[in-house]
């Protein structure tokens, strides 16, 4: 595909309908005003996103209480400073169009493994899924997009994808696909890698059990590739196996996490082989 049929393409899979945009925009809003009940903290929010707009990436003494970790408004969403400001333990939000930088007071993080996988195995055998990893980026991306958004994240609109996907064109962003045996897309999510450190930003499920097979597969590969921690932006983060952990301690760990993990696209020649119990059912292929 080239450049310019990646571009379109990419704008048919990221466009939203009129009726989505104002769906997008109504949802957006009652987030930020709740009924009603938060118009004096959205005022306040809103002046705080036009007055905090610093050159570069915000510090620690930047974030705010309320709302939760919210930090400043992005002046530079080049991939290389994004990348910057995941390696600093912030993430970026969009607030009806805005782009925003955010560092919450929790985080909900895992140390990678393959006992998660190999236990799923043990248990359920295949489950009648595949999972890819770095596979269908657009599709994986969008239909995060479409299953809308925790309850305390903003929609993401397609300025948001289009970015995400540059990322995965620079090896930053990463992806993982679940496939049932007609090969229908069920489950996945993408993400951002920063040293050894990976945040899944968003996810989606429609078959139950594949989403957490899709995370234990990506796991499996993370610890392979000796990632220090897994960090998952999701209402259902507990559930799923992910325990939180304070800000603080995330910021530093970032830091310390900066040299090693596996950038660039994530295909067979990159892979570290699996154990036996469970690579015949997983495979990793780059788009």
């Amino acid at each position: 595909m080239t450049r310019v049929e990646r571009r379109k393409f990419r704008q048919r899979m990221f466009r939203e309908t009129l009726a989505q945009r104002l769906g997008r925009l109504l949802s957006d809003t009652g987030r930020v005003l709740g009924g009603g009940r938060n118009l004096p903290r959205a005022v306040d929010f809103f002046f705080r996103s036009a007055m905090i707009r610093q050159a570069g990436l915000p510090t620690l003494d930047n974030v705010l209480a309320t709302p939760d970790g919210f930090a400043g408004v992005i002046s530079d969403l080049a991939p290389d400073a994004v990348v910057e400001g995941y390696a600093n333990g912030f993430f970026p939000r969009w607030i009806l169009g805005q782009a925003t930088w955010w560092s919450p007071a929790l985080r909900h993080v895992r140390e990678p493994d393959g006992e998660r996988l190999a236990a799923l195995r043990r248990q359920h055998g295949d489950m009648g899924f595949c999972v890819t990893l770095d596979r269908d980026f657009e599709a994986v991306a969008a239909a995060c997009a479409h299953a809308g958004a925790p309850h305390d994240v903003f929609h993401l609109p397609p300025a948001a994808l289009h970015l995400f996907a540059r990322l995965h064109d620079q090896g930053f962003a990463h992806c993982f696909a679940v496939r049932d045996r007609t090969g229908r897309l069920v489950a996945g999510g993408f993400g951002v890698t920063s040293g050894r450190i990976y945040t899944t930003e968003r996810v989606f499920e429609s078959a139950p059990g594949a989403l957490a097979l899709g995370l234990a597969t990506l796991d499996a590969h993370l610890a392979d590739w000796r990632y220090r921690l897994h960090d998952l932006r999701a209402d259902n983060a507990e559930t799923l196996g992910f325990r939180p952990m304070a800000r603080e301690p995330f910021m530093l760990l970032c830091a310390a996490s900066q040299n090693g993990g596996c950038p660039g696209r994530w295909s067979e020649a990159e892979n570290v082989p699996l154990a036996d119990a469970f690579r015949s059912e997983t495979f990793t292929s780059a788009a």
